[in-house]
């Protein structure tokens, strides 16, 4: 499915949406809650989290996630807005990545997966520990080598710009990365 498929599917199914009473919802198959659902990847490596049993839902305890996804409040604006606040709550970062959407993810057969239906979006992340204002790396590199950041940023510049380029093919070219599985998937 493209990215223009999953647009239109996703904006048919939320101007047919409403707000409901979340705990009613919540073991309830025959509703489906819209939620962003945002895998991060860093590279070629990507976020796997273990949920804890100190989580409110218990359905989640000791399940593996590759992102992180919430509810539609009615103040958020919408699907973006809810994706914003939920990059807000969830992680620990002073800035806010790009979001790309890459597709809908349904799973019927869990407790959490039946009544929810993922608008997954991809974040990467490499970028962030490069760039200002949160070139995290290379402002380490400055105290530790005692060398201004402006000569460090001139003298990685022309491996960002490759980073760059690989990260923005990666993110806009899919086939990268999943054609190879496409390829290894055998017919069903």
């Amino acid at each position: 499915m493209s990215e223009e498929q999953v647009l239109v599917l996703a904006r048919s199914a939320l101007s047919e949406a409403r707000f409901e009473p979340r705990g009613q919802m919540e073991h309830d198959p025959s509703w489906k809650q819209i939620i962003p659902y945002l895998v991060l990847r860093d590279g070629r490596d990507y976020y796997l989290m273990r949920r804890t049993r100190a989580g409110a839902d218990r359905r989640l305890h000791d399940r593996y996630s590759i992102g992180v996804g919430g509810h539609i409040n009615p103040g958020d604006g919408g699907l973006l807005g809810g994706l914003r606040r939920e990059w807000q709550e969830e992680l620990e970062a002073d800035f806010e990545p790009e979001f790309r959407l890459v597709g809908l993810l349904n799973d019927d057969a869990t407790d959490v997966g039946s009544v929810h239906l993922g608008v997954v979006f991809l974040a990467n992340l490499e970028l962030g520990f490069l760039f200002p204002p949160m070139g995290l790396n290379l402002f380490l590199s400055a105290s530790r080598f005692q060398k201004p950041l402006p000569l460090l940023y001139r003298k990685a510049l022309p491996f960002l710009v490759i980073m760059a380029v690989g990260v923005l093919l990666i993110t806009y070219v899919p086939a990268i990365t999943t054609g190879v599985v496409a390829l290894l998937t055998p017919p069903r």
